[in-house]
Parts: C-alpha cells; sequence; structure tokens
C-alpha cells in the first residue's frame, strides 16, 4: 500500500511539474498580470522575541517530520532557541535563499472518502519541520 501511494503521488507530481515547465519560467507567469515594474518589498528583520511569540503561537502537535522535533520540543526551548533561529531567519532572508534542510517534508496520504484501495481517493499531506513553519510565520 505505501509504495502504491508513494509511486501515485510522484507520477502526480511529476505531471505537475511537466505542465509548470511548459507555462514558462516562474517569474513570466507572475508579470503577466502585473504589466510594469514589480513594486519593491522592506523586509525587516526578525526579532528573537518575535521569534519566541510565534513559536508560542503554534499549535502544541506531536506530529513528527524526518528531525522528529514536534512543536511541543521546540515550546519547550523557544527561550534558548528563539536567538539562534532569529540569526539563521534573518540570515536566510539577507541571502534570499530559503535552507534546504527546511524544504524536507515526510508525505502521507490522507484519504477523502470513496473505496479505500482507489489511489484517487486519497490525497498527499506534506508534514514539514517546526522551523520551516516557524520561518514561514516570520515571514508574513
Amino acid at each position: 500500500m505505501t509504495n502504491a501511494c508513494n509511486n501515485f503521488f510522484i507520477i502526480i507530481a511529476e505531471k505537475l511539474n511537466i505542465q509548470h515547465i511548459e507555462k514558462g519560467d516562474d517569474i513570466s507567469i507572475l508579470k503577466d498580470p502585473f504589466p510594469g515594474n514589480f513594486p519593491s518589498i522592506k523586509i525587516m528583520p526578525n526579532i528573537e522575541a518575535e521569534i519566541n511569540s510565534i513559536i508560542h503561537s503554534l499549535k502544541p502537535k506531536i506530529s513528527l517530520c524526518y528531525n522528529e522535533i514536534t512543536t511541543k520540543i521546540l515550546k519547550s526551548c523557544a527561550s534558548l532557541i528563539s536567538h539562534p533561529l532569529s540569526y539563521i531567519y534573518n540570515h536566510s532572508l539577507y541571502i534570499d535563499i530559503f535552507p534546504s534542510h527546511l524544504k524536507i517534508a515526510v508525505v502521507k496520504p490522507l484519504y477523502k472518502k470513496g473505496d479505500k484501495t482507489t489511489m484517487t481517493n486519497y490525497r498527499p499531506t506534506s508534514l514539514l519541520t517546526v522551523f520551516s513553519k516557524v520561518l514561514e510565520k516570520a515571514m508574513h
């Protein structure tokens, strides 16, 4: 069952990737609805207190990603880890690179409805690391 779901989701991802490539690069897709120049965006650095607040706003889940760190664990050490995380996140924004380890996700099939033996009745769900979630919230 696991292999069948994996193969099914891989095929879907490959089809979507082909459609994406055929449409063109990301910037041209964004420029079509916005003629002229893009407005500049000013990114404000995240401070330690903001990262700490974001960590505490997360729901205390126990679901694990590949690094096996839950939001419950992160919350328990938020005061110790907020400073290094704010440095990493600010550096990531400054150099315009999203850390590759934060892109890794555990993909699990989630049953929708219908026959449980039919792959189209499942959708993939991605479990991201809690660090990725904090960075995403910090960018808002």
